[in-house]
């Protein structure tokens, strides 16, 4: 399960349909730049299974409920949106409604990641790496934030990516490839 931390805790009612419809086009603007930037690391019918099934958006109420259904516990404080497979829509909830777009660039990039790879990462070190994509690609940075998401992970993979290179770490987490963080390609690459 992957889920995405809020960075402020605050609970709203569901938006008006006009708002709704903003999110259906900030989720299918999130595919297309994941596509764009990183869809020749993606086989393209995970890029269509993500395509196929759009993300869903609830009140804190809904969201907590599906989640509850699905995962068979509550949330953590702060959770706002989880992702699985590219086959299964993820579930963004509106509490913050200023996120949401976020949120939904970082469920995306879960959905669009080589499951083998996340799993031999782990958990913290996955959500590390989702999030600082994510700041990545849409320049919101929550370094400095009181409450940021994943800010140890984030921090980490960042380190990482001053020495191994960004495009290293989006191999690794998008085709599962490994090659650019050997101890070879890294001293190679600090040598450059």
């Amino acid at each position: 399960m992957n889920e995405t931390k809020a960075s402020q805790d605050e609970t709203r009612e569901a938006p008006l349909p006009e708002i709704r419809t903003m999110f259906g086009d900030a989720d299918e603007a999130a595919i297309q730049d994941i596509e764009k930037r990183y869809g020749e690391l993606i086989p393209p019918d995970r890029l269509a299974e993500m395509r196929a099934h759009p993300t869903v958006f609830e009140t804190d109420e809904e969201f907590r409920t599906h989640f509850d259904e699905r995962f068979g516990e509550q949330p953590k404080e702060g959770t706002l949106g989880w992702a699985t497979e590219p086959s299964e829509a993820p579930h963004v909830s509106t509490a913050e409604v200023s996120s949401v777009p976020e949120i939904v660039y970082h469920e995306r990039l879960h959905q669009a990641a080589d499951r083998e790879a996340a799993q031999a990462t782990g958990s913290a070190w996955h959500e590390g790496l989702t999030q600082a994509l994510t700041e990545r690609a849409t320049g919101i940075s929550h370094e400095g934030d009181a409450i940021a998401p994943y800010p140890e992970g984030t921090a980490r993979v960042k380190s990482v990516a001053e020495v191994a290179g960004w495009d290293a770490l989006e191999k690794l987490y998008f085709a599962g490839d490994k090659t650019g963080l050997s101890s070879e390609a890294v001293e190679q690459k600090a040598t450059e």
